[in-house]
Parts: C-alpha cells; sequence; structure tokens
C-alpha cells in the first residue's frame, strides 16, 4: 500500500514525533510510506519531502495577522505538495495537523476532493471544524453559528486581526462538501464527540484513535535516578513537563501556588524555561527526549494545568512510565487516562488538585503493572494497527 503522511513538521513535537513513529512502523511492514510536511529545516531522506517554503510561510503569517486568513494563500507551498502527490499516487492520503502556514488547506481539500483520493483525517486540535482557532476553548460558536462574530479572533489571532471567521468557516466547510473515501478520527473520545458535532464533519465515518508513545523504556530500572542531586532527603517529587511554561492555556502559573501548599515535596519543571530554583521549585529547563522518561519513572506524580487538552502526551507518557498523574480538567485528558491512576479536579481549583495530590502521595503503587496497561492503550503498534485497519477498510471502497 502507498501511504502519504501529512504533517506541519517531522520528527519534532508532538505530531511531527506520532508521524515519524507511523512512518517507522508501516516501512517495517513493508507499504511503500511517504511523508511531507511544511516547516523546520530540510530532512535529506529518502521518501521525505519539504514542502513548506520558510519566506513564503512568514509573509504570510504576517499579512494573516490581519487578514485573518491562517489556513489560506501559500501558493507555491501549496503547489508543491500537490506535485508531491500526484508523483506518488498514494492509496491512502492521511492528514495530520496542516495549520503552520505551509499549505492552502481549502486548495489541497478541495484537490483531494476532485481526484478522488483516499484520505485519513486526524484531529489534533480543533482548527479543521472551526477553520479558524486551534482551541475553541468553552466557545461552541463552530457548532450552530458557523463561526459568526468569533468573540475570540483577537485573542488566537492578534489585536489587528478582522472578524472573518465566518467566511473562512464557510470555506472550509464548502471545501469538505460531497467528499467520498474519507474517514475522520478524533485523538480521544472527547475530541471525537466534538468531531461528530461539527457541522462539517457530521456526515463522514468518524472514530478515535489514540496517540502512540514512543518514549524508550527498555533499560528504565537500570537508569540514573535524575533527583538524586537535588533530593538527598529523599522527597516526594512532583513532575510538571509543559512545552511552553508561559503560554496561559497551559496553565503554568499554577505551580507556584500549588508548591507553596505542599512545602515538603519537591517540583520539578521541565519544558520551555530557564535553569533555576525557587524555594521547593525546580526548573531543570529542556531535557533529551532520550532522559524524558527517567524523570517521568523517578517522579512519584505528574501534574496536568491546561485549560483545554485534547489528548494530553503528558498524561500518556507519565504513565506508559508507571508514574499516576494529577491535574485539572481539561477534556482530553481525562477521557485517555487510566483511571485507576490519575485524578482531576475541576479548572483551577487549587485545593482540591493539592488534596488529590497528597492522596495520590500518600499511596503505594506498582509503577510496572501501571506501565503495563499503559503499553495496551499506549503503544505506537496499538495507534498504528488502528489505522492500518481504516486505510484496508476505505481503500477497499468503491
Amino acid at each position: 500500500m502507498k501511504i502519504l503522511l501529512i504533517n506541519v513538521v517531522y520528527n519534532k513535537g508532538s505530531t511531527g514525533v506520532i508521524v515519524n513513529n507511523l512512518y517507522d512502523y508501516y516501512s517495517a511492514l513493508g507499504h511503500e510510506v511517504s511523508v511531507a510536511y511544511g516547516r523546520g529545516q530540510l530532512i535529506k531522506e529518502k521518501d521525505i519531502y519539504k514542502v513548506g517554503n520558510e519566506f513564503e510561510a512568514n509573509v504570510h503569517h504576517f499579512f494573516s495577522k490581519i487578514t485573518g486568513n491562517m489556513y489560506g494563500g501559500m501558493l507555491f507551498s501549496t503547489n508543491k505538495l500537490i506535485k508531491i502527490i500526484q508523483k506518488i499516487e498514494p492509496d491512502i492520503v492521511h492528514i495530520h495537523c496542516i495549520n503552520g502556514y505551509f499549505t492552502n488547506i481549502y486548495r489541497l481539500i478541495k484537490f483531494i476532493k476532485i481526484n478522488k483520493l483516499k484520505v485519513v483525517l486526524t484531529n489534533h486540535s480543533d482548527f479543521m471544524f472551526t477553520a479558524n482557532c486551534g482551541y475553541s476553548l468553552w466557545c461552541d460558536n463552530w457548532k450552530n453559528k458557523e463561526c459568526r462574530g468569533c468573540p475570540r479572533v483577537k485573542e488566537f489571532n492578534g489585536p489587528f486581526s478582522l472578524n472573518r471567521t465566518h467566511s473562512f468557516y464557510i470555506k472550509m466547510k464548502k471545501a469538505f462538501e460531497g467528499m467520498i473515501g474519507i474517514h475522520v478520527t478524533g485523538v480521544s473520545p472527547w475530541l471525537t464527540d466534538r468531531v461528530k458535532q461539527s457541522p462539517i464533519f457530521s456526515s463522514f465515518p468518524i472514530s478515535t484513535v489514540l496517540n502512540g508513545v514512543s518514549l524508550e523504556l527498555t533499560n528504565i530500572r537500570n537508569e540514573e535516578n535524575p533527583y538524586t542531586s537535588v533530593n538527598p532527603l529523599n522527597k516526594k517529587i512532583v513532575l510538571y513537563v509543559t512545552a511552553n511554561f508561559d503560554e496561559v492555556e497551559k496553565g503554568g502559573s499554577y505551580i507556584f501556588e500549588i508548591a507553596k501548599l505542599c512545602p515538603e515535596e519537591i517540583f520539578v519543571v521541565i519544558g520551555s524555561t530557564e535553569k533555576k530554583i525557587i524555594e521547593n521549585i525546580i526548573f531543570v529547563g529542556r531535557v533529551k527526549s532520550s532522559d524524558l522518561a527517567k524523570y517521568y519513572y523517578y517522579a512519584d506524580a505528574s501534574l496536568l494545568l491546561s485549560k483545554r487538552e485534547t489528548f494530553s502526551m503528558v498524561v500518556a507518557e507519565s504513565l506508559i512510565c508507571g508514574t499516576p498523574v494529577v491535574g485539572f480538567l481539561s477534556g482530553g485528558p481525562e477521557a485517555i487516562a487510566i483511571k485507576e491512576y490519575s485524578s482531576f479536579v475541576e479548572n483551577g481549583d487549587v485545593s482540591s488538585l493539592v488534596a488529590s495530590l497528597n492522596k495520590v502521595l500518600m499511596t503505594q503503587n506498582d509503577k510496572h503493572y501501571i506501565m503495563k496497561m499503559a503499553d495496551e492503550k499506549y503503544s505506537v503498534k496499538a495507534s498504528a494497527e488502528e489505522y492500518l485497519n481504516i486505510y484496508q477498510r476505505i481503500s477497499n471502497e468503491k
């Protein structure tokens, strides 16, 4: 089977790693797999194509801050992507995140529709069914108002953005109208439910396929405890991993309030922050992906503080390393977590979160039992095989 995977990045970021895992898995099975990606460094590997032009992307991004046209334009990059599709002639086109200013989504979808290509569309966030914001949070204008009069456009697209959300919603809806040979997925049951409520996708087959986690766990029990030097008194370690500590939606600021209420614990923050220590909070900055598993494994609990997450790799990664999770209710995470080893409270309710955290820290858990359960649920193989079943099903449809 010829499979083309399309994503904004490749082998970096959560979706880029997911696409890389699928590429490796299907290639090992003997399928002809190609990847088209939009942004980042040029990767000179067989069947890996960078289609995005960084200059064009930056120019379009600049003007989109005024026009609101985040998913249009991109003439040259879109031409390149279409030519690659024509060259490969794939049996399946699997679209992941195609935001990030590297393709004209409306034109790409229309091309796929006109040429009657078989396509799997995986929703990792909201933008394909809002045609605008990536996280609609508690706004539901996309359900029944076609994003008229968006109250958040200046929040997600900048203070100078025109409010044209309804027109872009209509463009997205028209692009998909009449499409055949498409299967739409969400990465969590919660997100899939939202996709089913979308007028853009409600008439298509829709299902859930969880993301696969690819942390290296083979020798994790023999890895050196990364907290030894900062925890001589053997206190409980609470880990907080975030891609962007300063992003309001990720809730990083709550860590200071939580740590103050838990003076006997050590809080370790991994992510886009400088290395520093503030009382019982240790900011270690970014760590190598190869080292991340041991940080999870040797922690006593992990935190999730986001307002909204459609899946949460933090939850899956922590559980696959045997560490329970405590967090705020944010949509996807509580839908994909292993309930016996996770606890979620109302967003912003710090006192309830601390109470749940203390309960988890006082509980003795069998890490390797948690790891076994999580591996069955979040393995790359499980995710890839589910997608493969969908590929085979829709490729056989007339």
